[in-house]
């Protein structure tokens, strides 16, 4: 689906008004022509890098670049070989709707690169997720080795969000969005090349955290050993699913066979089974040189906010928790940059049958920056980052997320950020792991969607107990 001409028009006028969609008067003089403004095309190789302090528009079309090229048709059908393009694929000879697997989809996913049980597998290997409470197998025989292993059914343990409400603001389990996160061979090596044993990486992720709390209340601080750096084209990629409905077009959404899991555990033991699922939205966060904060960028679905959703609050904190379940609100508009950039990939890059016609751009970050008035300064995804304690993130860490203190050190400053990166600062960096929330994760079970959690906490307190 594209967008209309009429939509794109009043978006290249609206445009103009404002320099903060592209930071240059060069650029803002092509914002007269759709065509001028991007000139890239689809490739399997991910970029590498990109500017410090690129424009808006250049990020745009940087992050473009990298869901086109992990997206790419992967080799892993036919060699088995993860995060490999297939070079003899390319999306203009694609005509299916959907598409063989892709290159994301074969990375390592967290509880693989965070097994409980160490040591840590080669990254080809087949799929094994690693558990303290090992799943058990549902009816009618489910796999345990598929791809898509849903095992995260919260938004960092803030909120489940569920779709289809109906007139009465009721909802049912059954159309439940489920997450997961996995990542790329880069990071995956390092982690597992690097630190042989658990310990080794507890203690250099506690060592890391240390020497960050130091830090911010002294900018002489040097750390006495090695800290916790993950290398330059680390990638790790999140998505959210939810079953199909009974009026949803299967093919206009990417649609795999994923591994579930039961609403209520029974003494932490879980048992899984084998379902289809759309994909409503992807995160890309990439690490290079330019960009050791990594870049952020955002993707969803475009009928999100169409598809009746609902949030349940996990937090016993009644400043977040007074209505039951709230509506997802759109808190921070799509910048007019991101849409213009969608329209440039729909009708130049995309087939007109490429499920990848219904996947817009949300936005992205680079450069950490202290500007509120940035587009992206509160960049959220509509299915990611749904209650207002992310969409609005701006903090020192989750137990103070609206402070505005703080929450990013970059190039030997600190900065107060929002959104996406200001979230992963406060609540990754923090803790000694680089922006990563799900290096040296404990992965103790799948999340559990009703009742209490194992261990008693959710995710969301855990991280703020880390963050003490």
């Amino acid at each position: 689906m594209r967008f209309s001409k009429i939509y794109s028009g009043l978006l290249l006028a609206a445009a103009g008004l404002s320099l903060t969609m592209c930071n240059s008067a060069d650029e803002s003089a092509q914002l007269s022509s759709q065509q001028g403004i991007f000139d890239f095309k689809a490739s399997p190789d991910v970029p590498t890098d990109i500017d410090a302090g690129a424009t808006d528009t250049a990020l745009a079309a940087y992050a473009w670049q990298e869901f086109l090229a992990l997206n790419w048709k992967s080799t892993y059908d036919k060699d088995g070989h993860k995060g490999e393009p297939d070079l003899t694929w390319t999306y203009a000879s694609d005509t299916l709707p959907q598409t063989a697997t892709v290159v994301w989809e074969t990375y390592a996913h967290r509880s693989e690169l965070s097994p409980y049980e160490y040591p840590m597998r080669p990254f080809d290997s087949a799929c094994k997720y690693s558990y303290r409470y090992t799943p058990k197998p549902g009816a009618n025989s489910p796999s345990f080795g598929l791809l898509h292993n849903l095992d995260e059914t919260s938004e960092i343990g803030s909120c489940n969000l569920v779709a289809f409400a109906d007139s009465q603001n009721l909802y049912t389990d059954t159309f439940r969005v489920r997450y997961q996160a996995k990542v790329n061979r880069t990071e995956y090596d390092y982690i597992r090349n690097t630190f042989p044993t658990q310990d080794s990486l507890s203690n250099t992720v506690a060592r890391t955290q240390n020497y960050l709390k130091a830090r911010y209340k002294d900018s002489t601080y040097t750390p006495s050993a090695p800290l916790l750096t993950l290398p330059d084209g680390s990638i790790e990629v999140k998505t959210a699913w939810r079953p199909l409905g009974k009026n949803d077009d299967p093919s206009k959404f990417l649609t795999r066979t994923v591994i579930d899991y039961s609403s209520n555990p029974v003494n932490n033991v879980f048992t899984y089974t084998n379902k289809t699922y759309g994909l409503i939205g992807i995160h890309i966060i990439h690490k290079s040189k330019n960009h050791p904060s990594f870049v952020f960028a955002t993707w969803e679905h475009i009928g999100v906010m169409e598809d009746r959703m609902r949030y349940i609050l996990l937090t016993d904190n009644a400043e977040y928790d007074t209505l039951g379940y709230r509506v997802p609100l759109r808190a921070h508009p799509i910048p007019i940059i991101s849409m213009i950039s969608t329209d440039y990939v729909h009708q130049n890059l995309l087939p007109s049958k490429s499920v990848w016609q219904n996947y817009r751009l949300v936005g992205v970050q680079g450069t950490p920056n202290n500007n509120v008035a940035t587009p992206n300064f509160f960049l959220s995804n509509y299915v990611i980052e749904s209650d207002s304690l992310l969409a609005f993130f701006h903090g020192s860490g989750f137990a103070d997320p609206f402070n505005a203190e703080p929450n990013v050190f970059y190039n030997n400053s600190l900065y107060s950020v929002g959104g996406c990166q200001g979230c992963h600062g406060g609540g990754a960096q923090h803790t000694g792991t680089d922006f990563s929330f799900i290096v040296n994760s404990p992965n103790l079970a799948p999340d559990a969607v009703a009742g209490k959690p194992v261990g008693g906490v959710t995710k969301l307190q855990l991280l703020k107990q880390r963050l003490k």
